[in-house]
């Protein structure tokens, strides 16, 4: 199983932002399920949307 490994010299040049920049990018290249989605969303622990499931499911399908 492959592991994607962020460039260690390009995220202390350009900081911790363009790491996960890049982290999405492999994911939306490589992600069969990323390709077919009309959407997706990327979260972290540092930041809680208490409601955020809630909005998905009154704005759009979603199965969670």
């Amino acid at each position: 199983m492959f592991m994607f490994e962020n460039n260690k010299e390009l995220v202390a040049l350009h900081g911790k932002g363009y790491g996960e920049g890049e982290i999405v990018k492999y994911a939306l290249l490589h992600s069969a399920k990323l390709k077919d989605a009309e959407f997706f969303a990327k979260c972290t622990s540092k930041l809680w949307v208490q409601n955020f499931l809630n909005a998905l499911k009154n704005e759009w399908n979603v199965f969670v």
